[in-house]
């Protein structure tokens, strides 16, 4: 059977990369071009960089290929709305048959863009990037088998070790543009809107320039933010379940104590555990009302958009 050959959108999300992003253009349009003019496994393409507020020199390094590289796009945001938003308005811009998301530090290796063209070919469903391995700390290792472990508690579907390197079809962004979500986090929205997808494997790019935009406390709020958001339990029910755990705890400690004769110290210990994780319970609760409340109620515009640069 012969293959329809469709033409490709490259999405490129950035905030102060300043450092990379010139190197970062030059690759993808060289490997869209051998994609095009050599392997001709596409029909045509465009590259849209998305300007995310930066506040260095990535908006000027970044405009000066538009009369250089054709079918090149520079949107220039008002302000930093988050990465995800701003792989959204790349996403809206998006104009082709299949559009490729990329981070601008190219922790993925773009030539496996070639891969990802030719796996979509195969069943038509979309493609997303799996790390064969990937270098991280042992904290943020511990972090995210946490982080996993919760989504799967919370019946919140992801794919682990998926990150940003996907090939989407031109129906699965208009299914994410319908959605109209207040919060959007592409690793998990992706799964509301796709019913098949196939699966590459890849081995993440050690960053030679600049430095991740990601701390530590900032993946932690973003974690907080996707379980809160995408999270179908009611969470009074959840509330209830561990006041019901804590009594349970209670009831145990008290059959110990008749059957075992515990020490004064073992009790005034208990005491002080129960009154921690009444206090733990208490912030968790007001956690999650106060993110729920400001994720529910927040401007449903993801983004705003300053120009548009071609």
């Amino acid at each position: 059977m012969e293959i329809k050959i469709k033409s490709l959108s490259v999405i490129i999300p950035c905030y102060n990369e300043e450092d990379v992003i010139e190197s970062t253009i030059n690759k993808i349009e060289s490997i869209a071009n051998r994609l095009q003019d050599d392997l001709k496994i596409i029909s045509s393409y465009e590259i849209v960089v998305v300007n995310n507020g930066s506040t260095d020199e990535t908006l000027k390094r970044s405009v000066q290929f538009v009369k250089k590289v054709k079918n090149y796009s520079v949107i220039n945001l008002k302000k930093n709305y988050g990465y995800h938003a701003s792989y959204c308005a790349g996403l809206f811009s998006a104009k082709n048959d299949m559009v490729i998301t990329l981070s601008a530090d190219l922790a993925e290796d773009p030539n496996m863009m070639e891969e990802l063209i030719k796996t979509h070919y195969k069943t038509n469903n979309c493609v997303l990037g799996v790390y064969r391995e990937r270098k991280v700390s042992l904290v943020k290792d511990i972090f995210s088998n946490i982080y996993y472990f919760v989504l799967s508690l919370m019946n919140i579907k992801s794919l682990r070790k998926h990150a940003d390197f996907r090939l989407l079809t031109r129906q699965d962004v208009k299914k994410i543009i319908q959605l109209q979500e207040k919060y959007i986090f592409l690793r998990i929205l992706i799964f509301q809107v796709i019913e098949n997808y196939e699966i590459i494997l890849y081995s993440g790019q050690i960053r030679t320039k600049g430095k991740s935009k990601f701390s530590f406390l900032k993946s932690l709020l973003l974690a907080f933010d996707t379980i809160i958001y995408y999270s179908k339990i009611n969470f009074r029910k959840f509330l209830f379940f561990l006041c019901k755990l804590l009594f349970f705890m209670v009831v145990i400690f008290l059959v110990n104590l008749y059957l075992f004769n515990f020490e004064f110290t073992n009790i005034f210990v208990f005491i002080n555990f129960i009154v921690i994780c009444f206090i733990f319970l208490i912030f968790l609760s007001t956690f999650f009302i106060q993110r729920r409340f400001l994720l529910l109620t927040r401007d449903k515009h993801l983004f705003e958009v300053k120009e548009i640069i071609k």
